[in-house]
C-alpha cells in the first residue's frame, strides 16, 4: 500500500509540475507578442517593397554614404590638378556612390527577410518549447509506470519462488 501512494504522489507531482511548465510557456508567449507585432508589421512593409517603408529605412544610411562620398570628392577636388585625370576621378566616384546606394535596396531586402524569419521562429518557440515540456512529463510519467510495473512483477515472482 507504501509504494502504491508513493507512486501515485510522485506521478500527481509530476504532472503537475508538467502542467505548470506548460502554462508559464504559454504565458511567456502571450507576453512576448506585443513586442514581436511591431517589428513584423516593419518588416513586412519592407519586404512588399513598400517605397514609403523603405525611404525611411535607408534613409540614414543614405545620408551617411552620401556625406562619405561627398568627403572623397572634396579630396578629389583639392589634390587633383585640371584635366582628364580629375574627369576621371569625379566619374569614378559618382558611379561608386550610385552602387552603393543602389545596393541597400536590396540588402534591406534581404535583412528584412532574414529578419522577419527569426520573429516567426522565436513565436513558435516557447509552442515547440510547450511541447518539449510535455513530452518529457509524459516520459517521465511512463518511466514511472515501467518503474511500478517492474517492481511488481519482481515482487509477484519473488512470492512465487518462495521470496517475501
Amino acid at each position: 500500500m507504501g509504494k502504491k501512494s508513493t507512486s501515485r504522489a510522485a506521478e500527481a507531482a509530476l504532472t503537475e509540475s508538467t502542467e505548470r511548465a506548460l502554462g508559464l510557456s504559454e504565458k511567456l508567449e502571450r507576453q512576448t507578442e506585443p513586442a514581436r507585432t511591431i517589428p513584423i508589421q516593419k518588416y513586412r512593409q519592407l519586404v512588399s517593397g513598400d517605397p514609403e517603408a523603405t525611404t525611411q529605412a535607408l534613409a540614414p544610411q543614405i545620408q551617411g554614404i552620401r556625406q562619405q562620398f561627398g568627403s572623397a570628392r572634396g579630396s578629389i577636388e583639392r589634390s587633383l590638378p585640371r584635366g582628364g585625370t580629375l574627369e576621371q576621378a569625379r566619374g569614378d566616384l559618382a558611379r561608386a556612390e550610385a552602387g552603393t546606394v543602389g545596393s541597400l535596396g536590396p540588402q534591406l531586402f534581404q535583412e528584412s527577410l532574414a529578419r522577419l524569419a527569426s520573429l516567426g521562429v522565436f513565436g513558435t518557440q516557447a509552442g515547440i518549447g510547450s511541447l518539449g515540456t510535455a513530452m518529457q512529463g509524459g516520459s517521465a510519467l511512463t518511466q514511472l509506470s515501467q518503474v511500478q510495473g517492474s517492481q511488481g512483477f519482481g515482487g509477484m515472482m519473488g512470492s512465487l519462488m518462495g521470496g517475501k
